[in-house]
């Protein structure tokens, strides 16, 4: 008896807060439910009137207009097309006009004028056919003529200033006209693996130098630029075999090409013919899908055996495509030495790249001076304008220790 009231007495006790429990999970747990549901579908509500306002990304007036640009001229099959390049190194700004004709799937002719302020001039008509024999074989036929009217000669060496019998580093003045026709043919027989080779004639005029710079025949001697007094007439052959699996020479943004190329030039009157060798390795290493890429290159020129070669023809550096910081054909010997290294970055979508470079290198009498010793050095930054597969125009500011040069091409660096 006394059990059972105790019990009762217990239950009865704890009924009200049974109660209060209960009814606290009737009335706030499903409120708390209700107000989550009610804060998704204000959410959900605000995403669909969201994605009812969107529209695809458009390009700017600026990257239409250029797209209109490129599908035109640059990439159109068959077109009259603004011809930018370089007759020959220090002409100054080029410019002209082109026209390319589709004559198949793999074969196009070109025909292109180029005029300088300098009042260099070129003409010159190309047959281009690519993917031949299942796309394994590219052959070019060219022929042309220039006329460069002001070509830089700083003497032969590393220091040709400090015996030269002019200031400004020696510089003086040459004409070269150039008048060829060539051919060439690039086979790849297995992978990446490619063969090469190439026969040419070419007619060489040296003259008078039309620039304010004294002429090269008023300050140089035969013996301290040869061949300033002959008549060139070469028939040249070449061969080249290496590995490349660049999507493309003239713009690449992964792949590489190591090759090995053998030059042999026959003068007509004997005396200047000579063989060279150029070994050739550049690696393009692409990051974050290609929209960053490190490229390096290096490069080796050197002439075989003793045999004398005209000045115009020595292996040289400086220009937009070797030591940018410096001058046209500042240094000119019997072997030459090159490296350089970009960072690239893509800015914006329309075909643009940026990059950031340095470039080394030497020239030397003797192969084994091609060392790391006493090298010359520029720094830069340049943009690029280019399709898939070329680079129609590239802008580089450089710098060395002779100063600051700005660099148009119509080609990829390296």
């Amino acid at each position: 008896m006394s059990i059972l009231t105790t019990y009762s007495s217990v239950t009865v006790r704890r009924w009200p807060s049974v109660a209060v429990a209960v009814c606290a999970v009737i009335l706030f747990v499903p409120g708390a439910g209700l107000a989550q549901e009610s804060r998704l579908a204000v959410i959900a509500a605000q995403q669909a009137a969201k994605a009812a306002q969107l529209v695809p990304e458009s390009d700017s007036k600026g990257e239409r207009k250029f797209v209109r640009f490129k599908d035109h001229y640059l990439n159109a099959p068959t077109a009259v097309y603004p011809a930018l390049g370089s007759v020959m190194g220090g002409g100054g700004i080029t410019a002209g006009l082109g026209f390319r004709y589709a004559a198949s799937d793999t074969t196009t002719f070109l025909v292109k004028g180029l005029w300088s302020l300098k009042n260099y001039k070129q003409v010159d008509v190309d047959m281009i056919s690519s993917g031949l024999a299942s796309g394994r074989v590219d052959l070019t036929v060219s022929a042309g003529w220039k006329d460069a009217t002001q070509v830089a000669f700083h003497g032969i060496g590393m220091d040709p200033a400090a015996a030269a019998p002019i200031a400004t580093h020696g510089r003086a003045d040459y004409r070269l006209k150039d008048t060829w026709a060539r051919g060439d043919v690039s086979v790849r027989p297995m992978g990446v693996f490619r063969v090469g080779g190439g026969v040419g004639f070419d007619r060489f005029d040296v003259g008078r130098g039309t620039g304010a710079k004294p002429a090269l025949e008023d300050v140089y001697s035969p013996a301290q630029a040869p061949g300033i007094d002959e008549e060139h007439n070469y028939i040249h052959v070449n061969g080249t075999a290496g590995l490349d699996w660049r999507p493309s020479p003239g713009y690449a943004r992964r792949g590489g090409l190591y090759a090995l190329t053998l030059r042999k030039y026959h003068h007509t009157g004997d005396r200047f013919s000579f063989a060279q060798v150029d070994a050739d390795v550049v690696q393009h290493i692409p990051m974050i899908r290609e929209s960053l890429v490190f490229s390096v290159r290096g490069r080796v020129q050197s002439i075989l055996g003793d045999d004398e070669v005209p000045f115009f023809m020595l292996p040289y550096l400086g220009s937009g495509s070797t030591l940018r910081g410096f001058s046209s054909y500042r240094f000119r010997d019997r072997h030459s030495l090159l490296m350089s290294a970009e960072y690239r970055w893509t800015p914006n979508r329309s075909a643009l790249d940026a990059a950031i470079f340095i470039d080394s290198g030497k020239v030397a009498s003797e192969r084994g001076d091609l060392n790391f010793e006493g090298l010359k050095t520029s720094v830069g930054l340049g943009f690029r304008l280019h399709t898939p597969a070329a680079t129609p125009l590239r802008v580089e500011l450089a710098k060395s220790n002779e100063g600051l040069r700005v660099v148009f091409s119509a080609a990829a660096a390296f």
